[in-house]
């Protein structure tokens, strides 16, 4: 006993050092809330340790970057004055520190699931929702995944976001010591820019993708660390040991980027996990001009790969030398472009769609230019809501289509055109053949779709593979919880999907994503008490705003001691009739399908299926809607979703 209460002790004691850190670190923000120079820098110096310092303090604190905790503490401000309608939404954007209001939108969106322009709306249901759930107590802090799309609760959305977008995780998964990983593992860590103009700069942090993306066309290398994993770890000095444990590669490479007038110099060593020492380095220089920063790429992916003796096919060896642009302005507007929509801070939809369409003008030949372009209006529709479905979607098709007539048998078009094909147009048919295609060898870039279909379809085991792939990168990211408990779910294993989701509880408290599918499966297994836990700590972080939420809370909620189940429903109901995201209709129609209503539950399932809303893709596996899969309604829905016959046959 004396073990355990010392342990509480300092725990207590640690707890309560964190909460004086995070409260000065709150208070200094603050105090510059409207200075959009205010970064991580400027932070660490104000408190008085090193950047380095900061982000490892924070980190282990909360799970959030420096960069992250700032923006949400600016956004959280935001939303107080929206809901006292304090100004316009661009005014406030500018008083909390946005350079941008289109940036201060998609950063909104992405961590309260909606607009701005329904904060004050919002509110109301939020300010009244689960006051009866019990207290459940002080929560561990620790973890914070990537952007977490909430509103639809939509497991696809997720993914997809976590790949494309950003993929922050916690590193409290510790291997064994002696854990030796594949002789053909590499992980390329972020490039340290130095000199340079701002132009060079920008694209100089490029380079590191560019470099992995050469690397991942090298079959015989085993794994190479995705950007997104890397990009945890762009703090200047990582420990490599612990880099290596948490990205599982034995080969961690690390360099420096210099610029002096239109030159550049890359220096780069490759750390060895095995014999903990560096084993490789070298230097690349040369004229910072187009063929030759193309030339540098080839030559640096090459090198490393016969670092780990992996060998290179002739037809991966013309890959690796492809020059994809000879106009380098074009090039410059294309990386811009890439900066401008997966490197946070830059995120910026709007800004990059005009990079890309520069580069276009500037080489209409440049393919990479397209496919950028049309996957800004896919994402863009899709996961972020900034624009109509119908209108991203003709937009990114046309794009597509062209890039097409550049490169007939180009995957990347390939995949983003099924990508639409399944998201817009619930073609299910070519979705299906594109399953067929790539289910055992799907692209790393792509395989969230084929995970999505796979496991809406009830092909468990094809998803599993998916997942392994996925979380292969970066094994303690949220979605290897939540995500990988539902499937358990799915395949029938309980006790397994349970004690995933008690390691997730331990490592997500903070996480809007985990606490949102974890509440779900929970519910879905009939361990309500435990979902009622999640719902009350997605209270406490302001997240408890969704139409998933709303639902689970419309059957969680217990007589006399709050809201009743009605209450939920009107609020889903509003949510409706204002054509908000997060497919209200289906889960309306679910609402009626836990009681038994049968009239009513195919009524909002029609309406679900009219407004086109994204969970109706969940019609086949759907949990709640089982005891209706005999009924002539269910099957005609089926039909008219034009699910493939071999997947609508194993159903009826």
């Amino acid at each position: 006993m004396s073990y355990i209460y010392n342990q509480k002790a300092m725990m207590s004691a640690r707890v309560g050092k964190d909460k004086v850190f995070i409260q000065r670190l709150k208070q200094l923000i603050l105090e510059n809330l409207q200075n959009e120079q205010f970064g991580a820098e400027v932070l660490a110096s104000q408190y008085g340790i090193s950047r380095s310092q900061l982000h490892r303090k924070l980190k282990k604190s909360t799970g959030k970057s420096v960069t992250q905790f700032i923006k949400e503490i600016r956004l959280h401000e935001a939303f107080k004055m929206l809901v006292n309608d304090e100004s316009t939404v661009s005014e406030i954007a500018y008083k909390v520190g946005f350079s941008s209001p289109t940036y201060f939108n998609t950063c909104f969106k992405d961590l309260y699931g909606y607009p701005p322009g329904e904060a004050k709306f919002r509110f109301e249901i939020q300010n009244d929702n689960m006051k009866e759930f019990p207290n459940t107590g002080k929560r561990s802090v620790l973890g914070r995944n990537k952007k977490n799309i909430i509103l639809g609760a939509s497991l696809l959305i997720i993914i997809i976001s976590a790949i494309l977008i950003s993929n922050h995780s916690v590193s409290s998964q510790k291997p064994q010591s002696n854990e030796k990983f594949g002789d053909k593992t590499i992980a390329l860590l972020p490039l340290q820019i130095e000199g340079g103009d701002e132009k060079q700069k920008k694209l100089g942090t490029e380079m590191t993708r560019a470099i992995i993306q050469k690397l991942q066309k090298i079959n015989a290398i085993d794994k190479v660390s995705s950007y997104n994993a890397v990009m945890d770890f762009n703090n200047g000095k990582p420990d490599l040991t612990s880099t290596a444990k948490q990205l599982k590669v034995r080969f961690v490479t690390t360099g420096k980027l210099s610029f002096s007038e239109n030159r550049f110099k890359i220096h780069l060593e490759a750390w060895d996990s095995d014999s903990k020492n560096i084993v490789w380095n070298k230097d690349f220089s040369g004229e910072w001009k187009i063929q030759e920063i193309f030339s540098f790429q080839a030559d640096i992916a090459q090198s490393l790969a016969t670092l780990m003796n992996a060998e290179i096919k002739a037809e991966e060896s013309k890959d690796l030398k492809e020059v994809l642009t000879l106009n380098q302005e074009a090039y410059e507007n294309y990386m811009a472009a890439e900066t401008m929509l997966y490197n946070s801070p830059y995120n910026d939809y709007d800004k990059a769609q005009e990079l890309y369409q520069r580069a276009i003008d500037l080489d209409p030949s440049f393919l990479e230019a397209y496919v950028g372009l049309a996957n800004t209006w896919i994402f863009g529709g899709l996961i972020v809501g900034m624009y109509n479905e119908e209108t991203a979607w003709g937009n990114a098709k046309r794009l597509l289509i062209k890039a097409q007539a550049i490169d007939p048998g180009n995957r990347s078009v390939e995949h983003s055109l099924y990508a639409g094909y399944y998201f817009y147009e619930w073609d299910f048919q070519k979705m299906e053949y594109y399953f067929q295609k790539y289910k055992d060898n799907p692209s790393t870039d792509f395989i969230a779709f084929i995970y999505d279909y796979a496991i809406k379809t009830g092909r468990y085991q094809a998803a599993l593979n998916c997942l392994d792939r996925i979380f292969s990168e970066n094994p303690t990211v949220a979605g290897n919880y939540g995500d990988r408990a539902e499937l358990l779910m799915f395949m029938g294993n309980k006790k397994a999907a349970l004690e995933r989701l008690k390691t997730g509880d331990a490592l997500f408290s903070y996480n809007r994503y985990y606490l949102s599918q974890s509440a779900k499966v929970y519910y879905y297994l009939g361990e309500y008490d435990l979902a009622r836990q999640q719902l009350k700590h997605m209270e406490e972080i302001g997240a408890l705003n969704n139409t998933l939420s709303l639902w689970l809370s419309s059957n969680l909620t217990k007589k006399g001691e709050g809201k009743s189940s009605e209450y939920y429903l009107n609020r889903l109901k509003d949510l409706y009739k204002a054509h908000a995201t997060g497919s209200p209709a289906w889960f309306i129609a679910l609402y009626y399908a836990e009681r038994n209503d049968k009239e009513k539950t195919y009524e909002w399932l029609q309406r679900s299926f009219d407004r086109h809303e994204v969970e109706m893709t969940w019609l086949i596996e759907e949990p709640v809607l089982a005891p209706f899969r005999d009924d002539q309604q269910y099957k005609s829905l089926l039909k008219k979703m034009k699910f493939p016959a071999t997947v609508v046959r194993k159903m009826i």
